[in-house]
């Protein structure tokens, strides 16, 4: 069976399994660490795999939602830190001030 495994996919690796799988390196062949894939979301599984067939769990697929969601909102919270943080502009009626300033 170990020799007919094509890929190990690991869906929505937790802290846990990725340093138990770390620590357990020196004592796992390399063929079969080279196996062994993490995915993220269900769309990735979707580009490695046909989904036609695959049974997912309700939870599973909540849980993946679940995640989406959270991502999404942290990159629009990002995106609103980095708006913020950008230099305003000067209103244009205090450029023309400056510009007057300098004239005279």
């Amino acid at each position: 069976l170990r020799k007919n495994l094509k890929c190990l996919i690991i869906a929505h690796p937790t802290w846990f399994i990725r340093t138990v799988l770390a620590i357990s390196r020196p004592f796992i062949s390399v063929k079969f660490m080279d196996k062994i894939r993490y995915i993220h979301t269900l769309e990735e599984l979707s580009h490695i795999i046909p989904m036609e067939h695959v049974q997912i769990p309700e939870c599973v697929l909540q849980y993946d939602q679940e995640k989406i969601k959270a991502q999404k909102l942290r990159q629009d919270q990002e995106q609103q830190e980095t708006k913020s943080s950008l230099p305003k502009e000067r209103p244009k009626s205090m450029l023309a001030d400056v510009g007057r300033d300098v004239c005279h």
